[in-house]
């Protein structure tokens, strides 16, 4: 039995009605909601549908034809580990199994609804590469400051390489970055360099299994990559499967993976993966909207049951493929997959700084990329709605996500040359749209927007409300400008020692408005601080500076030496995470928690009349998010 999308149906007349049921979520915790995607796009008249669940809630909701939503089951028992709910609708009875296990800390889960991933409570469409072993030792803190958010290494499991596996594990773990850990070699094979071992599969599966269960509960750990292009190779589906089994008895919390070439042969596989990739490398012999169009078919064959990534070229110069692409491509056909449904985005490959690409401006396309999807990411996980949309020239296409009143497009243009074009927003009271990746602002007039395209250009506009910053606050001290995606007004930010620590914008946490500052600190003791925006303090005032924080983990393990380390060793103990804030000479520290808690002091200026900034720091390490920094003057 397949241990996660399991949906068994017994009917009588099923030729006459066409609607489908899916579990939501690859499975629930003990606590978290439960619920099932109802699939009526094929109907053509109103149904009455009883949804049970075995836990004995049951409810009779109406559904529309042609609507696709998700349905409420009830929230998963401490200690149940599974339920059965029951789709009752005329004379056909669908079940759908939703798994559901205790809580985690480590966790993958997919929303198939919105073909999105929940890591670690929060949504995430991850952007990556793929890269080779040995991992070069800076590469993870460059590319985590470049915007990535996942690594994939293709590797051998030799047992005399897992120190080296470990090593670049924990490093991603301390910087926030994930990866999509390569199994290859004991399952599937393919790859560059993660070819399959040749041994008896037994070996295999024991390989197999020592490397899950090393990996299972790591921190760094996002999916399991189990083959690359199987159908290349004729690599046996029943295999995989057994492969696929093996991983989800013993860690059923994170998701598995395959890519394929040959996008007709992936439903062969569809039993042994949670995750479709395709990598289609069109440049240049082809035309890049061969990407969009490989992309669509697959997003229709496993829309609702399985979420779909693009590996977008990144090389050229030998083999079959006369050239890179330009910065130009490599942002036409991420986003033609994007706008066609892709929720992942794995560039093959990344070696740096010179070999792939080689061009440092065409990975720089790919960090803007990776910046532009970090802003944009509540859309992919909120959106009300999503559809493509008419505009004024047949050389550009739209796509629109509505979420809370707010609306995000994504425009592409099909032509070489330089295009003018214009379209008209639904219902919306905003007077602006920003493009996306820049300050730029346009007018709306009687929600009519113009605007002048770079041939095979690719960009997103969002509506815009200006804020008014209020004149007691620190300027911007509620991180919701920016300069470019992920970087704010206001602030300088300094790294006492590791290069891999960083101060991003976060969309996904906020106490209020749309963006937090979400701050890294891979090493305790050499964290990066964040200095204000001068104000300007009179000598004997009163002022209170106070900001909204929280942290990820509370607390955090460090190992020391002990006292004669030679003799006596080291020694961990666990630390509480602290927000330091200051100004001027005036310094205080709290302990951070895992909820939004306001830190605060008050003092009384006793310089000269002069402009001072303020100091925020995270102290010790982990990662934490902080919102409202302000300086309030007192009466």
């Amino acid at each position: 039995m397949k241990h996660y999308f399991l949906i068994l149906l017994f009917c009588c007349a099923a030729s006459l009605f066409c609607l489908d049921a899916y579990p939501r979520y690859s499975y629930s915790m003990w606590g978290q909601p439960m619920e099932i995607i109802i699939n009526a796009m094929d109907e053509t008249e109103p149904l009455a549908v009883t949804v049970s669940n075995c836990f004995g809630i049951s409810d009779t909701i109406q559904v529309k034809a042609g609507k696709v939503f998700s349905h409420f089951c009830g929230v998963a028992p401490n200690g149940a580990s599974q339920c059965l709910i029951t789709v009752l609708y005329h004379d056909v009875t669908q079940l759908v199994e939703i798994p559901i296990l205790p809580p985690a800390k480590s966790t993958t889960r997919i929303d198939a609804l919105k073909g999105i991933l929940i890591v670690d409570g929060l949504p995430q469409v991850p952007v990556g590469f793929y890269c080779y072993s040995p991992v070069q030792p800076t590469l993870a803190e460059e590319e985590i400051c470049n915007g990535f958010t996942m690594m994939s290494p293709y590797q051998r499991l030799y047992e005399n390489r897992f120190v080296e596996r470990k090593a670049y594990m924990d490093r991603c773990a301390d910087l926030g970055m994930k990866v999509h850990y390569n199994l290859c070699s004991v399952a599937g094979g393919g790859g560059a360099g993660s070819w399959k071992m040749n041994k008896p599969r037994p070996e295999l599966l024991r390989l197999l299994k020592n490397e899950v269960e090393a990996f299972k509960d790591h921190p760094a750990l996002l999916a399991w990559y189990i083959a690359d292009e199987p159908a290349l190779h004729n690599e046996d589906p029943e295999w995989l499967k057994e492969v696929y089994n093996t991983i989800k008895s013993i860690d059923p919390y994170h998701p598995i993976s395959m890519v394929f070439m040959r996008t007709s042969a992936a439903e062969k596989y569809a039993d042994a993966m949670d995750i479709v990739m395709c990598d289609p490398y069109p440049v240049p012999r082809e035309p890049i909207e061969t990407v969009g169009q490989v992309v669509s078919r697959l997003y229709h064959q496993f829309q609702y049951r399985k979420p779909l990534w693009i590996v977008p070229q990144m090389f050229g110069g030998s083999e079959w493929w006369h050239r890179e692409p330009t910065p130009a491509e490599v942002r036409r056909m991420t986003y033609d997959a994007v706008f066609h449904g892709a929720t992942g985005i794995q560039y093959f490959v990344r070696h740096g700084h010179a070999s792939f690409p080689k061009s440092p401006q065409t990975w720089d396309a790919a960090s803007r990329i990776a910046f532009e999807m970090q802003e944009v990411t509540p859309f992919f996980a909120n959106a009300d709605s999503s559809w493509i949309a008419p505009t004024s020239h047949p050389d550009v296409k739209l796509r629109m996500w509505s979420m809370s009143g707010r609306t995000l497009i994504l425009a592409l243009s099909t032509s070489p040359d330089p295009i003018t074009f214009s379209f008209s927003l639904p219902d919306t009271t905003a007077t602006e749209l920003r493009v996306v990746d820049s300050l730029r602002r346009i007018e709306l007039k009687e929600t009519l927007f113009h605007d002048v395209f770079a041939g095979m250009g690719a960009r997103w506009y969002s509506t815009y409300t200006p804020i008014i910053p209020d004149d007691s606050l620190q300027i911007f001290s509620d991180f919701e400008q920016y300069t470019t995606p992920g970087f704010g007004y206001g602030y300088y930010t300094r790294i006492r020692g590791d290069r891999g620590a960083t101060a991003i914008l976060d969309t996904r946490v906020s106490f209020q408005g749309n963006h937090s500052l979400r701050i890294t600190s891979p090493t305790a003791g050499k964290e990066l601080f964040l200095r204000s925006f001068p104000y300007s303090f009179e000598q004997g005032k009163s002022y209170r500076i106070s900001v909204m924080a929280k942290a990820k983990n509370a607390t955090y393990r460090i190992t020391e030496n002990r006292f004669l380390g030679w003799l006596f060793g080291q020694k961990t103990h666990t630390k509480t995470a602290e927000v330091i804030l200051s100004c001027n000479k005036e310094k205080e520290r709290f302990p951070l928690t895992e909820s939004w808690q306001k830190y605060s002091f008050e003092f009384t200026y006793s310089g000269r009349n002069s402009r001072k900034p303020v100091f925020l720091e995270l102290a010790g390490k982990g990662s934490a998010w902080f919102d409202l920094l302000t300086i309030t003057p007192l009466r």
